[in-house]
Formats: C-alpha cells, sequence, structure tokens
C-alpha cells in the first residue's frame, strides 16, 4: 500500500517486485499509511468479535473448535478464524507475536483518524474500550492472543477511558 507521486511509484515498482508479492498504489502521500490503519482496525475488530462469539459458544456447550470449525467453511470466516484462533488460540500457544500495545495504538490512531474524517467509529471504540481494560490491568505486554484467554477478566475490568 504505497502513497505519493504516482511517478516515482512507476519508477520504484522495480525495486518492490523482488519483495511483494502485491503491490498496490492507492493515491497521495498519506493514503497507503491511512489503507494500513484500515486493514488493521478491521483485523482487531474482527479479532475480538470472534472472541466474544467464541466465548458465548462455550458458555453454551460449544467447543470453540467447533465454532471456528463452522466459521471456517461459511461466511464468517476471516484471517482470524482461518489462521490465528487455530493456530494461537485454540492450540494455547499465546504466540501471535503481537503486543496488545500495538494493537491499542492501531485501534487509538483509528479512533483519531474517524473523529478527523467525522465519520462513524463505533466499532473502532468499542474495540478500543476492550483494549483499554485490557492495559489497565497490566496486558499491555502481553501477547494479543492472551485477550482471549483472559477475555472476561478484562470485560469486567474498569478502564481510565
Amino acid at each position: 500500500m504505497i502513497g505519493g507521486d504516482k511517478d516515482v511509484f512507476e519508477t520504484s515498482r522495480k525495486y518492490l517486485e523482488p519483495i511483494c508479492e502485491h503491490i498496490f498504489y492507492i493515491g497521495e502521500s498519506g493514503t497507503g499509511h491511512t489503507l494500513k490503519l484500515l486493514h488493521n482496525i478491521i483485523c482487531h475488530v474482527t479479532t475480538l468479535a470472534t472472541a466474544e462469539a467464541g466465548h458465548m459458544a462455550e458458555s453454551a456447550g460449544i467447543p470453540l473448535k467447533t465454532m471456528i470449525d463452522v466459521f471456517n467453511v461459511s461466511n464468517a470466516r476471516s484471517y482470524a478464524s482461518e489462521f490465528r484462533f487455530p493456530k494461537h488460540i485454540i492450540s494455547e500457544t499465546w504466540d501471535g507475536r503481537s503486543r496488545i500495545f500495538n494493537l491499542h495504538k492501531d485501534i487509538g490512531m483509528g479512533e483519531k483518524l474517524a473523529k478527523s474524517l467525522k465519520t462513524d467509529s463505533r466499532y473502532t471504540s468499542a474495540t478500543l474500550d476492550i483494549l483499554d481494560k485490557a492495559i489497565s490491568i497490566g496486558m499491555q505486554d502481553d501477547d494479543y492472543t492472551l485477550l482471549y484467554r483472559d477475555f472476561d477478566k478484562i470485560r469486567k475490568a474498569n478502564s481510565n477511558k
């Protein structure tokens, strides 16, 4: 996702192609960063929505793995359900390789972007609230996959927001 002068982009493309499978020219300077931020919002909101559904499923007596298996052959599939949950959460390895602080940073930037654009950000804000609560109980340096394991504890925490 690249923003900036289109002629410079086209000249530089040959250097990027050997290291990038997909290259997208987005528009003027800053638009590549903006689209990456929007991408991260979708990833993080989807992960937390899947975590919420997983806890509801388990409360209803449905194993998390069963829910994920069904989602992955239906319209609810996502990168979170196809990769993150099986590899890092169901396996209980808790090693998604990103800190909760990083998700909080991205979602916080997304909320600021929405305010500057005067657009609705209710899902972004709800996700930020959950991340604020996780940080309020000292999880900022924990792997973000632990958000699933500690979901109930996080939801009950008081945030500083």
